[in-house]
């Protein structure tokens, strides 16, 4: 299922916060997580990234 709605994306995070290996990693040391764009896509925060899906604009 694609993570679009808000609710979505809450229940995603919750997911991943009960797994055990996750949980371990962030007791055993800091993290600092940093978005990068090209994760998403090349130039998501432009205009237009460099080949747009259907309701890109709508969606970001």
């Amino acid at each position: 299922m694609e993570t679009v709605t808000l609710a979505n994306y809450r229940q995603r995070y919750a997911q991943y916060k009960t797994d055990p290996d996750l949980q371990a990693a962030h007791a055993a040391a800091p993290w600092l997580v940093i978005f990068d764009d090209h994760e998403l896509d090349n130039n998501w925060a432009d205009e237009l990234p460099e080949e747009p899906q259907p309701g890109f604009l709508e969606r970001r």
